[in-house]
């Protein structure tokens, strides 16, 4: 189902939720847990789906048990599964909107590899250098992945001047589509540009719904608020 028609669908149901205060609404980023994969340095697009490791659950578990959990009105989850159970172990009871919009690019058969395996292949020399704008091959092209995420973007910003109340939103996604919309956000030179989330990582966009100017950013478990 369309990312559209979901929300569609989330609001209708959604009807009890109190608009934010000040008219500033919260947008939480939250890169999913490490796998092992990710721990070897592998590319892990949308073709591989491994599961989260047992550090990485326990990271998550000690943050829930201690409180350290943004307060959320909405969730939105990519169907990977490492992404699915981020969210699970994060947010247990809250019901959640599930989209492919929100997957890792297909790096094709470049997939599972690590940097040393594809140094020396032309191709991926010319995919480093132009930031991912060269299709991997049998992989997602660059205009197609950028065409999803952008309109993710367009959607949250038709949502923050049209329905404050379903917010805060949390979307837990993976380390590609934040690094993407933190490089469409904020300019080149800009702290938060193309930020890279750490393991269950979690970066708050706080955007002024009058205007959908961003009023404050910063990263949950490593920064303190503005």
């Amino acid at each position: 189902m369309p990312l559209s028609e979901l929300i569609r669908l989330v609001l209708l149901m959604n009807t009890e939720t109190e608009n934010n205060s000040d008219d500033k609404c919260l947008v939480y980023f939250i890169r999913h847990g490490l796998t092992q994969a990710n721990l070897e340095r592998k590319y892990i697009g949308s073709r591989s789906n491994p599961g989260l490791s047992s550090d990485s659950r326990l990271l998550i578990a000690e943050r829930v048990r201690s409180g350290e959990v943004p307060e959320i009105n909405s969730l939105w989850i990519s169907p990977m599964r490492r992404a699915l159970e981020t969210a699970k172990l994060y947010f247990p009871q809250k019901q959640a909107l599930v989209s492919d919009d929100l997957k890792e690019r297909d790096f094709g058969i470049w997939d599972g590899l690590t940097w040393e395996d594809l140094k020396d292949i032309e191709l991926y020399r010319r995919f480093i250098d132009t930031e991912g704008r060269v299709t991997p091959p049998e992989g997602e092209p660059y205009e197609d992945y950028a065409r999803r995420l952008d309109l993710v973007l367009e959607k949250i910003k038709t949502l923050i001047a049209e329905e404050p109340g379903y917010f805060p939103l949390a979307i837990v996604c993976h380390g590609g589509p934040v690094r993407y919309w933190t490089g469409k956000v904020f300019e080149k030179g800009e702290e938060f540009h193309n930020y890279m989330l750490s393991g269950a990582g979690c970066l708050a966009i706080e955007v002024a719904a009058a205007d959908l100017k961003i009023t404050s950013v910063y990263d949950f478990y490593s920064k303190q608020r503005d």
